[in-house]
Formats: C-alpha cells, sequence, structure tokens
C-alpha cells in the first residue's frame, strides 16, 4: 500500500522532521509526503492555489483522507479499521490531504471520502504531521498486533 500526504506548508530541518524521520523508518508501508508550498501574500488567493494544487494532486483510484477540524474525531482503533478495510479492498493508493493556514474549501473536502480531525485543539500544521506519522505507526501496529497500543 501507498501512502501520500499532501501537507501545506515547507517542513524545515529541526526537531519535528527528526520526529517525523524517527516514525517513517518504523513504518514498512510506502509513506511520501508532496509538499504545496505558495507564495502568496493574499491569503485567500492563496488558500485557493493550494486547494487547486490539492485537487490536482489527487489520484482517481485512491482513498481520500482529509484531516479538517470539521471533521470526525476517530479512535486509533478506528482509524486503524479504515486503513485495514482498504487494504482488505486491495487499495493501493491512500492520499491524506493536511490543509494549509486557511483549511480546505468544501470543493476540496468533498474529495475526500471520510475527514477526520486530532481533536478540538488549533495545532500547527507541522505538528499535525508528527501527529500523523506517529498514528500511522500506531495503526500499523494495531494492524500487526503489536503491542505498542494500549487501549
Amino acid at each position: 500500500m501507498n501512502i501520500m500526504i499532501l501537507a501545506c506548508g515547507k517542513m524545515k530541518k529541526g526537531a519535528l522532521s527528526e520526529l517525523i524521520s524517527h516514525y517513517h523508518k518504523q513504518i514498512h508501508w510506502s509513506v511520501k509526503i508532496k509538499e504545496i508550498n505558495i507564495s502568496e501574500s493574499d491569503p485567500v488567493t492563496k488558500n485557493h492555489k493550494e486547494n487547486k494544487e490539492i485537487k490536482g494532486s489527487l489520484l482517481p483510484e485512491a482513498y481520500v483522507i482529509a484531516l479538517d477540524e470539521t471533521g470526525k474525531d476517530f479512535k486509533s482503533r478506528e482509524i486503524a479499521g479504515l486503513i485495514d478495510q482498504q487494504q482488505q479492498s486491495s487499495t493501493k493508493h491512500i492520499q491524506i490531504i493536511i490543509g494549509g493556514v486557511d483549511g480546505l474549501n468544501p470543493e476540496t473536502l468533498n474529495k475526500a471520502h471520510v475527514t477526520l480531525r486530532f481533536g478540538q485543539q488549533t495545532w500547527p500544521h507541522k505538528l499535525v504531521r508528527v501527529m500523523l506519522y506517529e498514528q500511522l505507526y500506531r495503526v500499523q501496529s494495531i494492524l500487526d498486533s503489536h503491542p505498542y497500543h494500549r487501549d
């Protein structure tokens, strides 16, 4: 299974990128990040361009997960269930969207099969990447019956 993370913004080297690298090395799925880095001073234009590039990057055959503050709260086992269902359905591509500062527009959100969030708090986008990688590792551990995950 191939997982592509479409993430707005550019991750610089540092503590957060080191955490991502730590989890990335432990995940046996193919996980890649496509950074969408739009240089635009007008926030409305920037958001429009980000959403346009995200939509243009979506594969028609992919199962799409959007991370958005309007999404549903999922427990780790529920996320594992979604991923397992896609594996059982022989889905080859999962794409996960992390929008920009102003989020995803309704047209982009409608492209997603499921929309989830990491709680009600506001999180910096770069930290969301770390949290996503940790969840992917946790999901893999759950599906492999590894004792890493505890209920």
